[in-house]
């Protein structure tokens, strides 16, 4: 994600393969999604944020 160590800046990428995995989970059923970063490396909160894409 934008922001974090390792991010390549292919925003567009990303949201992809968010949006191929949301419809792959509804398709087998799941009526909600929560995204969460819960052990990635600490946000870069000054790096500008690259949106819209």
């Amino acid at each position: 994600m934008p922001g974090f160590p390792g991010y390549g800046g292919d925003m567009n990428s990303l949201l992809a393969q968010a949006v191929t995995d949301a419809r792959t989970l509804a398709r087998g059923g799941a009526d909600g999604i929560i995204e969460e970063n819960l052990s990635g490396p600490a946000r870069n909160m000054s790096a500008p944020i690259p949106w819209p894409p």
